[in-house]
């Protein structure tokens, strides 16, 4: 370990980002198979059958229905034959022919039953096969979703330690590089890290954090009479107005970072305004 002006030079805590497990490597594979599943399929399944699609099936399944109507007509038509011959002697009488005219509307009749029956069958067979369609695509979209949301938080973490190792060695720096430099380096590094950890917890994440921290240490530094809670109070602040910041930066109103530092450190000692370093108080 190196060593600065006889002590110890400070090294930075390094944390170390997790692998994943079994659970986690499973779900990142299979992420781009589950996609490639969703995009090859999606239009296929989202596209409804209709009733006609199903016509053969529809067809084959009533094939017995109609082989007994044919069979029940044919020997309808023949008794009303043969009571017409026994009733009038004849098939032009009127009688006869009214008679063959309700038998015929009765078989009419029930052929359209018959056929009414086959559309609903069909149709009911497409609307099913739709549902089973949308569920399979619903199935393999949800997998793909839950595999990326795993892949996605161990992602999420390991680029937060990845940012707090970062931190970490921006604190480690200062305190080196600051080591009989004539700064208040205790009070930088108790503002620094006060101010970090207040500015991410005010909302700022990491990078507010990071903000609040070089506010922080550079107000405790360049202030010998800057006590460390004060440092400490710049720091936070800082860090807090990270998300006006980062809030307007797509337009409208931003944050004069000189306005407001200028106003957090009216309430501090004397000395230099670190965000107008041209200006004294």
């Amino acid at each position: 370990m190196g060593t600065f002006g006889g002590k110890k030079k400070v090294q930075a805590p390094v944390y170390e980002e997790w692998s994943g497990n079994e659970y986690t490597d499973r779900a990142r594979e299979g992420i781009g198979t589950y996609g490639d599943w969703v995009d090859n399929n999606w239009e296929r399944l989202t596209t409804a059958p209709t009733a006609q699609d199903f016509t053969d099936i529809v067809n084959k399944g009533y094939n017995t229905i109609w082989n007994d109507y044919n069979r029940s007509a044919i020997e309808n038509i023949k008794k009303q034959n043969q009571a017409n011959y026994n009733r009038f002697g004849n098939m032009g009488s009127s009688g006869a022919m009214y008679g063959n005219d309700t038998l015929n509307r009765n078989l009419n009749d029930l052929a359209s039953r018959i056929y009414s029956n086959m559309y609903g069958m069909a149709d009911e067979l497409a609307g099913n096969q739709f549902n089973r369609n949308l569920t399979s695509l619903g199935t393999v979209y949800g997998m793909y979703n839950d595999a990326g949301k795993i892949a996605t938080e161990l992602d999420n973490q390991n680029w937060d330690i990845r940012n707090q190792n970062i931190a970490a060695k921006y604190a480690a720096d200062v305190q080196n590089a600051n080591r009989g430099s004539g700064w208040n380096w205790g009070n930088m590094l108790s503002g620094a890290a006060s101010g970090a950890a207040t500015g991410a917890a005010s909302g700022g994440g990491w990078i507010g954090g990071i903000v609040g921290g070089i506010g922080g240490g550079l107000a405790g530094g360049l202030s010998g009479n800057t006590s460390g809670n004060q440092a400490a109070q710049l720091g936070s602040s800082i860090g807090g107005i990270y998300n006006s910041v980062r809030g307007n930066s797509g337009g409208g109103t931003t944050v004069n970072l000189n306005t407001q530092g200028g106003n957090i450190l009216g309430n501090q000692s004397s000395g230099y305004n670190p965000w107008r370093l041209n200006t004294r108080y």
